[in-house]
């Protein structure tokens, strides 16, 4: 009986380790448990980020005492998993450090970040941001127009310099609860109740483009591209670094004794194929390669997790249609 051909192509096999997980073994639990934290609590520098924080610094230092008055805002959009949340959380870490070494008592409402969804209301958002900061009565049942008060009430009390909302592709419905709430975003702005970040996927761009007077409030956007070595020198060099940087911190956290040759010109390849040159994605594959590789004793992340993470995950994810890591038959 003739063998199935894998569309995908032939699997890479495991190099180390096992092919199965080892679930007695515990410090082989440690360091897989440690390998799928480490990309998401970690940060690797990387200029396309730096820029977009540097740009919100430079936004925040703008608005300062400007608070009623009217203010602009910014905005990004990027692809999902491209790198955008983890932007904005590693400017909320910094700006935390500047009151540390300011000598300042730490603000926990210093940044505030809310991720909308797809069938918040006005009243919904305004409940969001208000437990976001600390209002143990955010779900009162007051009208909008309290809560929107109350909100504009405690940014003064509470120091907060900036209000980050998330996932704002979801405004881009036609319902009427979402043009409510991307007319009080313009009312935040007019009315300068408090400085405004909006942060969403590839669909927040049409939505952008829909609403004009919205987007005349926001300046320039903010960029966070997907990197192309294939045309750009620069690009190459940026993505071999981020990929240099996740396997060098992937040894120095104790996950592996060993580099993964991450910058490897055929591994390389393959990263960017995958991601679409996308750095979030490459944290996130890797991230879930290095934990299975971890918890299957490997020495280190292989071709053979990672082609699993493509295959399970990536594809799954919309990512890519095929697995390069996987070789084609002849």
């Amino acid at each position: 009986m003739a063998t199935r051909r894998d569309p995908l192509g032939v699997a890479p096999q495991p190099i180390t380790g096992s092919r199965q997980a080892m679930n007695g073994d515990a410090d082989v639990q440690r360091r897989s448990s440690l390998a799928a934290r480490l990309l998401e609590d970690e940060w690797i520098e990387h200029a396309p980020q730096r820029a977009v924080i540097d740009e919100l610094l430079r936004y925040r230092n703008d608005t300062r005492d400007r608070l009623g008055r009217p203010l602009s805002g910014r905005r990004l959009s990027q692809y999902s998993q491209a790198g955008k949340s983890r932007t904005m959380a590693r400017l909320k870490t910094e700006m935390a450090k500047e009151r540390e070494e300011l000598g300042l008592d730490p603000n926990p409402y210093q940044v505030v970040i809310v991720e909308l969804d797809r069938r918040m209301t006005l009243k919904g958002f305004y409940q969001e941001v208000l437990r976001n900061m600390g209002d143990q009565f955010w779900n009162e049942n007051v009208s909008a127009k309290v809560l929107e008060n109350r909100i504009s009430d405690f940014v003064r009390r509470l120091g907060v310099e900036l209000l980050i909302a998330d996932e704002v592709q979801h405004l881009k419905r036609k319902a009427t609860d979402a043009g409510e709430v991307t007319d009080r975003l313009k009312v935040f702005l007019d009315r300068g109740i408090v400085p405004l970040v909006l942060v969403g996927d590839e669909d927040s761009i049409p939505f952008f483009r829909a609403n004009g007077k919205l987007a005349a409030r926001l300046g320039r956007p903010l960029e966070l591209a997907p990197l192309d070595p294939k045309l750009s020198k620069g690009d190459a060099r940026l993505f071999k670094k981020f990929c240099v940087g996740i396997d060098a911190l992937l040894v120095s956290s104790g996950v592996f004794l060993l580099t993964s040759n991450l910058a490897e010109h055929a591994t390389l390849d393959a990263l960017l194929a995958v991601s679409g040159g996308h750095v979030g994605r490459v944290s996130r594959l890797v991230g879930i390669a290095a934990s299975d590789a971890a918890c299957r004793g490997a020495d280190r992340v292989e071709a053979y997790d990672l082609s699993r993470a493509t295959r399970e995950f990536a594809i799954g994810a919309g990512w890519i249609t095929e697995d390069p890591f996987s070789r084609k038959p002849a």
